[in-house]
């Protein structure tokens, strides 16, 4: 009988170990299907605008973090250059990524060296993590040799460390090309003061007998009527010394005297340079006596020859954008 008990309880205590063992199992099964259940793959970040990223995460069940800000001149501001956990890791639902933002590049203020010498611009622009980019030339006459005329990014803006301002640098002055008058049949006198109006020299003058002509009317000149010639350039000229036989009629041709005004222009506003030109039209032909590339807000001064009534024109990249009469 009690033999028969002890084997009774024997094969309760198997069962209920066994029930024990089947609900422990039965337990971690479902535990781990459900854990399994509650993961995702995180989704790589790197690059993506911080609101995109959040989209992207928002769809996984997750949510961002900002742990960090850094300059980086490859990712733009408000992207992301970093996450933790990695991209394609698997983690639970509802859990945190956390990201580090960019700053994009490093900025500084580019110094103002317009107005300086090349060199010193040079060492100023190192001086504030930046370089010279490129260089462009013009003539000016009121910016001295190797100069800066210009620059781009202006002065006190905000720029990328280590980036590149163009500037734009002065020749010097320019010099000015005038059509060469006709002369001949000028007396003397009225033709040196036409040369010295326009800045050029009075050079050799010669006599000779010319029949027909009376004494000091200019016969010939050097360089010839029409010669594209510089400021300060030699003119030659030959004048009769009158004749030996009966005289006729005199062949100097009155005209109008010279004189010289002062033409001054601002640059309007536009590209970076712009080709302007003076054209002028009067007793003695149509003449350029300008032409330079220069930047908007240049004051230009010309000294334009008035021989009778004459016409200026000035021009920009080709366009007449302004007339005067005088």
């Amino acid at each position: 009988m009690i033999l028969k008990f002890f084997k009774d309880l024997f094969k309760l205590i198997l069962f209920g170990v066994f029930l024990v063992g089947l609900s422990f199992l039965s337990g971690f099964i479902v535990m781990k299907l459900y854990l399994a259940g509650g993961e995702v793959e995180v989704p790589d970040l790197t690059g993506k605008e911080v609101k995109e990223a959040e989209r992207l995460l928002a769809m996984k069940g997750l949510s961002l973090k900002l742990v960090d800000e850094k300059n980086d001149s490859s990712v733009p501001k408000n992207h992301v250059l970093s996450q933790d956990p990695a991209p394609n890791s698997r983690i639970k639902q509802n859990r945190t990524v956390r990201v580090v933002l960019s700053l994009g590049p490093e900025e500084v203020t580019v110094p103002t060296v317009v107005g300086k010498p090349l060199r010193n611009a040079q060492i100023l622009l190192r001086q504030n993590g930046l370089s010279a980019g490129r260089t462009v030339y013009i003539h000016s006459d009121q910016v001295p040799m190797d100069g800066v005329i210009a620059q781009n990014p202006p002065g006190e803006s905000k720029y990328s460390k280590k980036g590149k301002v163009d500037l734009l640098l002065s020749r010097g002055p320019s010099e000015k090309s005038y059509i060469m008058p006709d002369l001949i049949g000028k007396k003397l006198d009225f033709a040196k003061k036409v040369l010295e109006e326009i800045g050029l020299v009075v050079g050799r003058v010669e006599r000779e007998a010319y029949e027909g002509v009376e004494v000091d009317v200019v016969i010939s000149q050097n360089p010839k009527p029409g010669t594209i010639i510089k400021k300060e350039n030699l003119v030659n000229l030959v004048v009769s010394e009158g004749s030996f036989g009966p005289q006729v009629e005199s062949r100097f041709i009155p005209t109008n005297p010279v004189t010289q005004v002062s033409l001054e222009y601002v640059v309007p506003e536009g590209p970076p340079t712009q080709e302007v030109r003076v054209i002028v039209n009067n007793d003695e032909g149509v003449s350029e006596i300008f032409r330079q590339f220069l930047p908007p807000g240049m004051r230009i001064q010309v000294a334009v020859p008035v021989i009778g009534e004459t016409l200026v024109g000035i021009y920009i990249d080709g366009m007449l954008v302004q007339q005067r009469r005088f």
